[in-house]
């Protein structure tokens, strides 16, 4: 027989596969944001360098791994603030973000 799709499409689990960075980037973020006051800085380090793919793993992985939508916690810990608005833009992915900059 003929297979029309690639041998993956038949795999069980397609979720991607974020690495082990990514999931020490959501640690970071985690760890920057609990108990009181956040560490600006840390969520800084975790964020700011990633590209717009690795954003989009991020916010999917945290939530995965925290059972928190990434955007939500950036608003509640850093509030409305240009600051705060931009990391809740930096924690979506960069399709997402745009859209919602021009919903704005």
């Amino acid at each position: 027989t003929i297979s029309l799709y690639p041998a993956e499409l038949y795999d069980e689990d397609l979720t991607p596969d974020c690495g082990t960075e990514i999931d020490e980037k959501c640690t970071e973020i985690y760890e920057a944001t609990k108990g009181w006051g956040t560490s600006e800085k840390r969520l800084i380090e975790a964020i700011g360098a990633t590209t717009g793919e690795e954003r989009k793993y991020i916010s999917l992985r945290y939530e995965e791994m925290y059972d928190k939508e990434l955007k939500k916690l950036m608003k509640s810990e850093c509030g409305s603030s240009n600051f705060g608005e931009a990391l809740q833009y930096l924690s979506l992915g960069p399709v997402e973000a745009e859209c919602r900059m021009l919903k704005k």
